[in-house]
C-alpha cells in the first residue's frame, strides 16, 4: 500500500458531480506503527482539496482533515492487497468501499459508493497507478570518460558523471 498513487482518468469510472483523488500517499515512515493518508484532487465545484488521515488499518474511527464530505475514516485491513474503508460525516455513514492492489502492486482499484452532500448517491471506480519517486532506472550511457547517469523524467535532476582515471566527479545538479 505505501507510495505515492495518481489517478488514471481514462481508466476510471467517476460520477459527476462528486469529487475526484487525483494523487494519493500512504507513509508509515512518519508516525511510529501508524500509517499517514494524505490526498490531493479536486471536490464537486472543481476546486483543489488536500486531506490528511492519521490512524492504523484496524477499522476504527480516526479524524480526517481537509475532506469537505468526511469528518472521520476508517480503513480495515482485509489482506495484504486489500483494504475496506469506511468514511462518517458527524457519525453518519457517507461512503464505503474497497482498495484492491494488483498482484504486483504496481495498480490498484478504488471502488466506492455512498451519498453526495446534496444527497446524491454515487458509485465510483477509480484506477490509479504507483508513482515511484525516484522515476524509472536511469539510463547508463558509457562515455569516453567515465559513465553518465541519466534520470528521466525527473526535471530536478540533471545529470551524475564520474571519470574514473582522471579522478573527477560532476555533482548532481538541480533545477
Amino acid at each position: 500500500m505505501e507510495g505515492t498513487w495518481k489517478l488514471n482518468e481514462s481508466k476510471s469510472k467517476l460520477t459527476r458531480g462528486t469529487g475526484k483523488n487525483t494523487k494519493v500517499v500512504y507513509d508509515s515512515r512518519l508516525i511510529r506503527d501508524k500509517m499517514t493518508v494524505k490526498t490531493d484532487g479536486v471536490d464537486a465545484d472543481g476546486k483543489p482539496v488536500h486531506s490528511e488521515w492519521k490512524g492504523r488499518f484496524n477499522g476504527k474511527d480516526y479524524e480526517v482533515t481537509g475532506d469537505p464530505n468526511a469528518d472521520m475514516r476508517s480503513y480495515t485491513k482485509v489482506n495484504d492487497q486489500t483494504l475496506n474503508i469506511i468514511s462518517k460525516k458527524g457519525g453518519k455513514v457517507v461512503a464505503q468501499g474497497r482498495i484492491v492492489v494488483s498482484a504486483d502492486g504496481k495498480s490498484r482499484v478504488v471502488t466506492v459508493s455512498g451519498t453526495t452532500a446534496k444527497g446524491k448517491s454515487f458509485r465510483t471506480r477509480s484506477f490509479t497507478t504507483k508513482n515511484n519517486p525516484l522515476g524509472p532506472r536511469p539510463d547508463i550511457r558509457h562515455m569516453n570518460r567515465g559513465i553518465h547517469w541519466v534520470r528521466r523524467p525527473r526535471p530536478w535532476l540533471i545529470s551524475f558523471s564520474f571519470c574514473f582515471r582522471g579522478l573527477s566527479l560532476s555533482l548532481i545538479t538541480f533545477r
